[in-house]
Parts: structure tokens; sequence; C-alpha cells
């Protein structure tokens, strides 16, 4: 012997190294739909996130819309108030005489 391979011995090496191209091959493969799935997952995140910032957004509208209205009660209580005192001013000048 020459100390190199036979022939079957290098057939044998070759089938190992062929099986192990097949074996990465499907392993890539699983790992491309896995790659998939995430992105779906990804694309479905970002929809509900933006869903969620509308959510947001609407919730803070609302409350600025009770605020503003809260505020439009306080003014229009302070126009009522001075309305009324206007009217006790107009009232009390009537009945006070005019000196002349």
């Amino acid at each position: 012997m020459s100390g190199g391979l036979s022939v079957a011995e290098i057939k044998e090496l070759i089938k190992g190294v062929e099986q192990q191209i097949k074996d990465e091959k499907q392993e890539v493969k699983r790992l491309m739909s896995d790659i998939a799935g995430c992105e779906k997952k990804l694309l479905k995140a970002k929809d509900d996130a933006e869903k969620a910032e509308i959510e947001v957004d609407k919730k803070l509208a609302e409350q600025q819309l009770n605020d503003t209205k809260a505020e439009l009660e306080r003014l229009n209580a302070r126009l009522d108030k001075y309305q009324e005192q206007l009217g006790q001013v107009a009232l009390t000048k009537q009945a006070t005489p005019v000196a002349g």
C-alpha cells in the first residue's frame, strides 16, 4: 500500500460531504422560513404600533377637546359673572339720582 486512500474510502468521504451539503441546505431552508416568519411578525408589530399610535393620538385629541370644553365653561361662568355685575352697576346707576 502506498499509504493513500482507497477509491472506496474516497467515495465514502464524498458521500459524507454530500450529506453534509444536503443537511446544510435543509438548515438554510429552515432559516429562510424562520426569517420569513419573523418578517411577518415584524410587519404585524409595526401595524399594531401604528394603530396604537393612532389610538394615542385620538385619546390625546379627546383630552384636548375636553380641556377646551372645560376652559370654555370656566370662561362662560366668568362672563356670566361679569354680565351680572354689569347689570347690578346699571341698576345702581338708575336708582341713584344724578346730581345736576
